[in-house]
């Protein structure tokens, strides 16, 4: 039909948590805050959230994505209200309408590892504009006591596959927020953002903007490339460049490589990585 409800709720700790004790290469670096900083707590039942997410698609289905539409993509970093449909995409070219989906969202994070209660609400709007152009525009309310803010979100995406086979990904966006009492900051706990190869950057560090070009060959090893830069609209003026490239081995087996250059204000020279990483998925 053309409603669709989600539940979450748990408890996070570090030594289960992704980018945490867990598939933790949010930690590798550490260039912008010289040590670990973590905001769940070691123990289960200290850093808890539940969350809800009512949607409404008017006639619209959904089908099941292709299997490896971009294999640069890190599709395991989810934004904020993106949970439990990441995989999906919407169905039928012959589709023509403008609304797609209409999402209200709450969350509570709460628990002894958190110094108050913290609650979320708010909306999503996903559009299919002209030229297959999807447009999603997102406000989400912090209800924090001395710390109420507004976070916001305006991305345009396109992608396109090409004759041969090929598939290209393109994503524009912005993210930024407004504050209601002095000096607060927006941040929700499991955001989930994580934007950079290096620096990382997460909903503290809004405003944001972020663009990004990936492409994928139809050849036997399937090779990709892709180009992604973040900006830091802020004091820090923090800038991060990523050029990733790979080529698939065996079944379940990537051969991935990552040049990053970044600048900020908070470093006294310009940043620069490179890395090989093999990855295996089961």
């Amino acid at each position: 039909g053309p409603f669709d409800v989600q539940l979450r709720a748990g408890s996070v700790a570090t030594d289960f948590a992704r980018m945490e004790e867990f598939c933790a290469n949010r930690h590798t670096y550490q260039l912008l805050r010289g040590r670990r900083l973590s905001l769940v707590a070691d123990a289960l039942g200290e850093t808890n959230l539940v969350a809800a997410k009512i949607s409404w698609m008017p006639g619209k289905t959904v089908e099941e994505a292709p299997a490896e539409a971009c294999a640069l993509e890190n599709d395991d970093e989810m934004a904020f209200a993106d949970f439990g449909d990441e995989f999906a995409v919407f169905g039928g070219e012959e589709e023509n309408r403008l609304l797609e989906r209409v999402s209200l969202i709450f969350m509570e994070e709460f628990g002894d590892g958190f110094h108050n209660y913290k609650y979320y609400a708010g909306g999503l709007l996903e559009l299919s504009l002209p030229w297959r152009i999807g447009m999603k525009l997102e406000g989400i309310g912090q209800y924090i006591e001395g710390e109420k803010a507004i976070g916001y979100m305006a991305e345009a995406q396109r992608d396109v596959t090409w004759r041969s086979g090929a598939f290209t990904d393109l994503t524009a966006g912005y993210m930024g927020r407004f504050r209601i009492d002095d000096d607060a900051f927006f941040y929700p706990t499991f955001g989930n953002l994580f934007m950079g190869e290096v620096m990382r950057l997460d909903a503290p560090a809004l405003p944001l903007a972020y663009t990004s070009v990936h492409h994928r060959f139809p050849w036997r090893l399937a090779p990709a490339i892709g180009v992604s830069l973040i900006e830091q609209v802020g004091a820090a003026d923090v800038t991060e460049l990523d050029l990733t490239m790979g080529i698939r081995l065996f079944d379940g087996l990537r051969l991935e490589g990552v040049y990053s250059y970044g600048r900020t204000d908070l470093l006294e020279e310009e940043m620069q990585m490179g890395r090989l990483e093999f990855r295996w998925s089961f």
